[in-house]
């Protein structure tokens, strides 16, 4: 032990009372186990992580997910599970139990996805879904659930709707087709629509939700609610939206106080949806101050770099603009550009400010900044891989680039 410390192939991590073994040591003993060793150990590994790896994944209700409560747990293990997943890849292991790893693997994707990293939840998903297990588990319809949360993150609602009835064909034969598990993936179904500008289909979508719930329990239909709002608001009826929104809290016996001062990080997404109902309404002072608000809470959440934040920041700074504050507005577009460079997650946003600010530079009689943010906006938005926004270039294709509605 001295001496392979000595030689720095083993170290002690004092902070986490941990030891270290360098990776040369790591695969000479590996290339001697048997492969009934490697299984040995794998499910072994696979069984402890099962055990440390929070499991709240599939949980319903109001708050769903893992949330920000066990944030820390998932993050410490997490590094565990994504060897893991590298180890099994590259060495073409398998796992006894196969249903276990493809859950730890899933659990370890809805973390990536509600810590803003899609691109990795996406792979964690895809490739818990390639082992050997049933398709229409709970955990694989749940799976394709979240993979279609990840499309609408990163714009592409089309992709959504595929992952979407891929799940609720899991659901149906699970459970029936006029079960809660069923309407909750109707909301998500009627999401996508919505994020396409298909309002009647979404409409049509939360009837069968709204009717599913009311025959089991009206209590529980709160998320259904918000996607109503969601989906009044994009149809230009803001007033149904703000009813809808309202008839949520309540649902789940919250103030809008309550919701502000949330831990749940949805919730920003809820205020974040109440300042735009309330900017149509003519109410702009009010929306604009309640934006903004969403910008520190989701710092408070998300840390200060992120989609959501970015979003919440483009969001005001159109406000702003549309109010004659060009300077400011061309100020937090920059904040948006600069939080944006070189973060995979975020080339949408990159592109989507880069296009505005170009357009607000040009109002500030700075064309040559202006020129080089409309090469850069092209430059960005041609890099992004799936996207669905038109093939052109105009405010509805770089607006499209990120989601209308980020919750």
């Amino acid at each position: 032990m001295i001496e392979l410390s000595k030689a720095s192939l083993i170290s002690r991590v004092s902070t986490s009372k941990a030891l270290s073994v360098h990776r040369l040591v790591q695969f000479a003993v590996f290339n001697r186990l048997s492969g009934d060793d490697r299984r040995f150990y794998l499910d072994t590994a696979i069984s402890l992580l099962v055990g440390a790896f929070p499991n709240t994944w599939q949980q319903t209700g109001h708050a769903q997910g893992h949330g920000w409560n066990s944030w820390q747990t998932c993050g410490a293990v997490l590094p565990h599970v994504s060897r893991l997943v590298t180890l099994t890849r590259e060495q073409e292991l398998s796992a006894s139990d196969e249903e276990a790893w493809a859950e730890l693997i899933f659990r370890a994707g809805t973390y990536l996805w509600e810590k803003e990293q899609p691109t990795l939840a996406k792979s964690f998903l895809q490739y818990g879904l390639t082992l050997n297990i049933n398709r229409d588990s709970p955990s694989a319809a749940q799976a394709y659930r979240l993979l279609g949360h990840v499309a609408l993150d990163m714009a592409q609602p089309h992709a959504a709707l595929t992952a979407y009835q891929q799940a609720l064909s899991a659901r149906e034969k699970l459970s029936g087709p006029n079960t809660v598990p069923v309407a909750a993936v109707y909301d998500s179904i009627a999401c996508s629509y919505t994020e396409m500008g298909d309002v009647k289909s979404a409409f049509e979508i939360l009837e069968k939700a709204t009717a599913i719930h009311l025959q089991n329990d009206p209590n529980g239909m709160a998320r259904t609610k918000a996607i109503w709002a969601l989906t009044y608001l994009r149809a230009g009826q803001p007033q149904e939206a703000l009813q809808a929104l309202l008839d949520c809290w309540k649902l789940q016996n919250k103030t809008q106080t309550q919701i502000e001062e949330s831990r749940y990080p949805k919730h920003s997404g809820d205020i974040m949806l109440l300042a735009r109902i309330k900017y149509v309404q003519g109410q702009k002072d009010e929306g604009q101050k309640l934006a903004s608000r969403t910008i520190s809470i989701r710092k408070g959440l998300l840390g200060d770099k992120g989609p959501r934040v970015a979003d919440s920041t483009f969001v005001v700074a159109r406000m702003l603009e549309a109010e004659g504050e060009d300077v400011l507005a061309a100020k937090l577009l920059r904040e948006v550009v600069d939080m944006s460079r070189g973060m995979l997650e975020m080339k949408g946003h990159l592109a989507r400010a880069c296009w505005f600010l170009a357009h607000l530079e040009k109002k500030l009689n700075h064309p040559v900044e202006a020129e080089e943010l409309l090469r850069r906006a092209k430059e960005e938005k041609s890099k992004i891989e799936g996207k669905e926004c038109p093939d052109e270039e105009s405010d509805e294709a770089y607006l499209s680039l990120v989601g209308w509605m980020l919750w």
